[in-house]
């Protein structure tokens, strides 16, 4: 019994994890009614393979903007682990980001945007001005940290960890969309 209960723990703490939270899909909403200028916005949840643990999803935006050419979102959470691998009460990290990213037809990253910063260092990578230096990516170009993408002092674990997850998400879009 007692490995029954715990075992199906496990799996309750796992799918929180991987999960992301409905209010991100509300902040993601209330953000793409902003760059869409209130016209509305059909996203399609697209599945990832089962090999990649992803922490958010990818959609498909069926109903085109002519504002802007946006194909493709995907909105996650990364954990940065700063200090010590602290654990909240729903088994997710004390240390962690929300962010998405819109991604155009040809799967380039047209904006990346931080929706909620709940670690305690590095939150100078929320600024639109250094998040600019993600547009334009694709799979098939090197995304690194010091060449592409300007470290910033004071924040080089979130800038490390975001760079690695946008990289990681860009090369996943481009497997889930072949052309």
């Amino acid at each position: 019994m007692y490995r029954l209960v715990y075992m199906l723990s496990l799996l309750v703490l796992s799918h929180n994890v991987a999960a992301v939270p409905d209010a991100t899909d509300r902040q993601l909403q209330r953000e793409l009614s902003k760059i869409f200028r209130k016209q509305s916005v059909e996203l399609v949840e697209m599945p990832a393979p089962a090999k990649y643990s992803l922490m958010g999803k990818y959609y498909r935006i069926e109903k085109q903007s002519s504002i802007v050419p946006v194909k493709y979102v995907y909105v996650g959470r990364v954990n940065t682990y700063r200090s010590s691998n602290i654990k909240n009460g729903a088994g997710e990290s004390a240390e962690y980001f929300d962010y998405f990213i819109l991604f155009d037809e040809y799967k380039a990253i047209s904006q990346v945007k931080i929706l909620d910063y709940q670690a305690t260092h590095g939150e100078m990578i929320s600024s639109p001005r250094w998040l600019k230096s993600f547009v334009g990516h694709k799979s098939t170009k090197p995304l690194e940290v010091g060449r592409q993408v300007d470290g910033i002092s004071g924040a080089t674990i979130s800038v490390n960890k975001i760079t690695f997850d946008i990289r990681q998400k860009t090369l996943i879009l481009s497997e889930i969309v072949k052309q």
